[in-house]
Parts: structure tokens; C-alpha cells; sequence
């Protein structure tokens, strides 16, 4: 089961947080990096990864990438007409 919601970020952070203080968090989704920021409080660094409204609303940096892009990616894959995705581009929106 894919954990990528807002609490299950919240509750990693605070796992993590028991042992050590992060400076920087690193998130797989704006949805996990938004539960970070809910643990760890704005004295941490948060980035996400999907460019959503809820980083823009929250005010923290995240990755834009194409989902088109990545669909044709794993088609070509699955249909044999590639062997890998090769490059996708992206970019880091920044708040």
C-alpha cells in the first residue's frame, strides 16, 4: 500500500524526529512534505515533488515534473519500444 498522504508524512517526521532533528526534509510528494513541515515546524527545510497548490499554499519548493511525460515513458517501456525512460525533464519550482 502506497503511504503518501499528509498524516503519513506527519508521522514519519515525528518517527524520525525521536532521534535526530533534520535540517533539510526531502519528499517523495507535497502531500508527505506537508506532514513534515506539520512535525518539524518551519524550522525545517522542506521540498516536495509534484509542484501541487498545497506547496504553493504552504509556501515550499517542489519538483514539476511532466505526468504525460512519464505515462509515454513506462508505455513505450511496457510495449517494447524502449529498453528505459531516458531523461524526463523537470524543475524545481521555488517558494
Amino acid at each position: 500500500m502506497a503511504r503518501h498522504s499528509r498524516p503519513d508524512g506527519r508521522a514519519a517526521a515525528a518517527a524520525v524526529a525521536e532521534e535526530v532533528r533534520p535540517d533539510v526534509v526531502l519528499a517523495m510528494s507535497d502531500q508527505l512534505a506537508a506532514g513534515a513541515l506539520d512535525a518539524l515546524g518551519p524550522s525545517v527545510r522542506v521540498s516536495g515533488w509534484d509542484d501541487s497548490d498545497l506547496a504553493g499554499a504552504l509556501g515550499f519548493p517542489s519538483v514539476r515534473q511532466s505526468l504525460f511525460d512519464q505515462g509515454v515513458a513506462c508505455a513505450r517501456i511496457a510495449a517494447g519500444l524502449a529498453a528505459d525512460a531516458g531523461p524526463v525533464p523537470w524543475e524545481l519550482t521555488l517558494r
